[in-house]
């Protein structure tokens, strides 16, 4: 099916831009300032609307899917509960991440790898028990991205690898590798008084992982689309690097895949204090709404082990 998303203004890490998107078979085939309509079998007036990538969340609950409305299109695999639960309770999920309940080993790592695991979680016990001058190596080979709960430069021996840290609302810069994760409670609301104060920060090192969250106050439509900016980082683009499945995810790129938001533009600067929800969420070039409320099975996306270091 041929889909054809006309005028919408999209969102891109770096900026934004009023352009046609072309969706064939589920992908995004084309991006131009105009796309001729012929052939299309279906054209969707998006002037007053923003275009943004589909959010990427580790939050996977039994039976929680994008008709929650509050823009996830992709949920994050844990291995764990993948060989306990059946598939079909998590029905978008794209992606494995695995927590550490053995000592590291060759074996250990390698299985990691054949299974696709991209993001290793360690228990806080685990942190300071391994030999990291003897593992940073074969880890970075892997591409393989810790996630550790410190917080206050946790590993200064681990230089060479990526991690993912708990944010804890100091205004001290990440290395250029490690992200703060952002998941809810006390940390989003000190994100939140961070976009609202337009804080210098770099929100490349940010990774929002959360369902619901308030709008900031934003009065003007140039404010919204420097928070837009900001929200596509921190929940599409980052996370979908950190993952390894950037660009076939988080971002709106030809070859792509079609899941995206619209968003009216009114809402977000009269919004102030509601909860963030797109309009229309799209998953493989369909909106959530015309899916029906059967869950699907996701797919393992094959991991790019580069994209850990390029955030």
């Amino acid at each position: 099916m041929r889909t054809i998303i006309q005028g919408g203004t999209l969102v891109y890490g770096g900026g934004l831009k009023q352009e046609d998107m072309l969706i064939v078979d589920g992908k995004i085939e084309a991006i131009k300032q105009r796309i001729r309509l012929s052939g299309a079998e279906r054209i969707i007036d998006a002037r007053s609307y923003y275009a943004l990538p589909g959010f990427i969340s580790s939050q996977h609950q039994a039976g929680a899917d994008p008709h929650d409305g509050h823009g996830v299109t992709a949920y994050v695999r844990s291995l764990e509960s993948a060989e306990r639960a059946p598939v079909a309770l998590f029905p978008y999920d794209y992606v494995f991440q695995a927590t550490l309940t053995e000592p590291l080993s060759i074996p250990l790592l390698e299985e990691l790898q054949r299974k696709q695991v991209k993001v290793v979680t360690l228990p806080s016990t685990m942190v300071n028990a391994i030999d990291w001058q003897r593992w940073k190596c074969r880890l970075r080979r892997y591409g393989m991205v810790l996630e550790v709960d410190k917080a206050d430069d946790p590993l200064p021996q681990l230089s060479e690898v990526p991690l993912i840290v708990p944010f804890s609302g100091h205004r001290r810069p990440p290395r250029s590798r490690d992200v703060y994760k952002v998941s809810g409670g006390p940390q989003l609301t000190a994100w939140e008084k961070i976009v609202s104060k337009r804080d210098p920060l770099v929100f490349g090192g940010y990774w929002l992982d959360t369902q619901e969250y308030r709008l900031p106050r934003l009065i003007s439509e140039c404010e919204a689309r420097s928070f837009l900016i900001r929200l596509v980082k921190t929940r599409a683009s980052i996370p979908a690097k950190l993952f390894g499945i950037y660009p076939q995810k988080g971002s709106l790129r030809v070859g792509a895949d079609a899941d995206f938001l619209l968003v009216a533009k009114r809402h977000l600067v009269s919004g102030q204090g509601t909860l963030f929800k797109p309009d229309q969420t799209w998953i493989s070039g369909k909106p959530v709404a015309e899916q029906g409320l059967q869950p699907r099975a996701g797919r393992l996306l094959t991991r790019h082990r580069t994209y850990a270091f390029s955030y």
